[in-house]
C-alpha cells in the first residue's frame, strides 16, 4: 500500500497469490547487502494448505526492523513439482554425490582411505545435495536437512575398515593382477555405502516437492522514522549537602521532576537502553536541613540535579547524581547571613513515563 514498514516491532506480511503457487518465501536483506544469499538477515515461508484454494496469503515478519532505513524483499513462488520433474532431480542428486564419493575414496593396503575427513565429506555431500534442490524445496522440511548422523558413523566404519591379509591389495594372482576377492568386498562396502545415501536423497524427494516458479523483488523499501521520545520522571528524592565526606545523618528531602534521555534505542544493548542522564529540579524552593541551615537553587531558586539513571522495571527510575544547591546559614553570632554556592550527591526514586516528541528535523 506503499506505506513505510513498521520499525521496532513484529509485523505481518500479505498479499494476493495464484492459485497454482504452493509454497512462497520472504527474504529481507538490508539495502547494503546486494541480495547475498549470506547477508540474508531474515526468512519466513508460506505453505498452502491441503485442499486449500484461497489466493490470500500472510506471512509473519518476527523481525525488528530499523527506523527510518531501507530493505529489499524477495518473494519467491513455488509450484507443485511434476513426477517427471522429480525423477529427474532425483536422479541428478545421487549421481552427483556418487561421483563424489567415487572421488573420495581411494584403496592403500588393506585399508579404504578417504581424501578428507569424516565431517568434511558429510558437509561436502550436503552442500552438493543442496546446491543441486537450490530451486525445490518440500512440504516437510523446506530444503534438504543435511545427511543423518548414521551416513557419517557408516563412512567412519569404513575409514577404519581393514580387509583380510589374504586379499591384500599387495597380493597378485599369476597374471599380476589385484585379487578379485578383494574388490568384491571393497565395492559391496561402497555400493552399501551409496545406498544408504541414495535412500535419504529418496525420502527428502518422497514429500510434496516444490519447483521455484517466480520472483518478486522490492528494492529500497522504507521503514517509517520513530517519533524522538524522552522520559518524564516524578518521584522523590534525597540530598546530602555534606557531601561524601560528611555525616549522611544530615540531608534534606523533597519531591522532584526530571526528564530523561536514554543511552540507546530499541536496537541499542538491552542494559543502555534501561540507562540515561536525568536533569531535574526538585518541587520546593526552600529547604531546611538538620543543621538549620535553608537550601534553594542558585539559578532558579530550586534545587536542580543531574543524575544517571537506571530502569530495574519498566517503569520505576533510580537516580543518583549531583545537585545544585544555595546555601544559607545564620551565624549563632546574629550576624549577617551567609550564602554558598554548592554541590551535594543526591539519589532519587520514582517512576517514568515516556512521552513522544516529533522533532522537526
Amino acid at each position: 500500500e506503499n506505506k513505510p514498514l513498521p520499525t521496532a516491532q513484529y509485523f505481518m506480511l500479505t498479499g494476493v497469490v495464484k492459485p497454482a503457487i504452493q509454497y512462497l518465501e520472504v527474504c529481507v536483506f538490508s539495502d547494503e547487502s546486494k541480495h547475498r544469499p549470506d547477508k540474508m538477515i531474515f526468512q519466513a515461508n508460506w505453505k498452502r494448505s491441503f485442499n486449500e484454494s484461497a489466493t490470500n496469503f500472510s506471512v509473519p515478519i518476527n523481525y525488528k526492523l530499523r527506523e527510518n532505513a531501507a530493505y529489499d524483499f524477495e518473494f519467491r513462488y513455488f509450484r507443485a513439482a511434476t513426477l517427471d520433474e522429480k525423477i529427474a532431480l532425483q536422479s541428478d542428486l545421487i549421481k552427483a554425490v556418487d561421483a563424489y564419493i567415487d572421488m573420495s575414496m581411494r584403496l592403500q593396503g588393506r585399508h579404504i582411505r578417504l581424501n578428507d575427513n569424516v565431517k568434511s565429506m558429510v558437509t561436502d555431500m550436503n552442500a552438493i545435495v543442496n546446491k543441486g534442490s537450490e530451486l525445490y524445496r518440500n512440504r516437510i522440511n523446506n530444503n534438504f536437512a543435511g545427511f543423518s548422523d548414521i551416513i557419517r558413523s557408516k563412512l567412519r566404519s569404513l575409514e577404519e575398515l581393514k580387509l583380510p591379509a589374504t586379499i591384500s591389495i599387495f597380493k597378485k594372482d599369476k597374471n599380476n593382477e589385484i585379487n578379485e576377492a578383494m574388490r568384491k568386498v571393497v565395492d559391496k562396502s561402497i555400493a552399501d555405502y551409496k545406498q544408504l545415501v541414495h535412500n535419504e536423497i529418496v525420502n527428502f524427494m518422497n514429500a510434496d516437492v516444490f519447483v521455484l516458479t517466480d520472483k518478486l523483488l522490492i528494492d529500497k523499501y522504507q521503514t517509517e522514522r520513530v517519533k524522538n521520545s524522552i522520559g518524564l520522571n516524578l518521584g522523590y528524592g534525597g540530598i546530602f549537602p555534606q557531601g561524601a565526606t560528611g555525616s549522611f545523618n544530615n540531608y534534606i528531602t523533597a519531591p522532584y521532576l526530571g526528564v530523561s534521555f536514554p543511552f540507546a534505542k530499541e536496537f541499542g544493548p538491552k542494559f543502555l537502553r534501561k540507562t540515561s542522564i536525568t536533569i531535574g529540579a526538585f518541587m520546593v524552593s526552600s529547604l531546611t536541613d538538620q543543621s538549620g541551615d535553608v537550601y534553594s537553587g542558585p539559578l532558579v531558586k530550586v534545587p536542580t540535579f543531574a543524575a544517571l539513571g537506571f530502569r530495574p522495571l519498566s517503569f520505576l527510575k533510580l537516580n543518583v547524581g549531583a545537585a545544585a544547591l544555595e546555601r544559607t546559614s545564620m551565624p549563632a553570632d546574629g550576624s549577617a547571613a551567609t550564602k554558598q554556592i554548592l554541590f551535594a550527591p543526591m539519589v532519587s526514586l520514582g517512576v517514568e513515563f515516556n512521552l513522544s516528541l516529533d522533532l522537526a528535523k
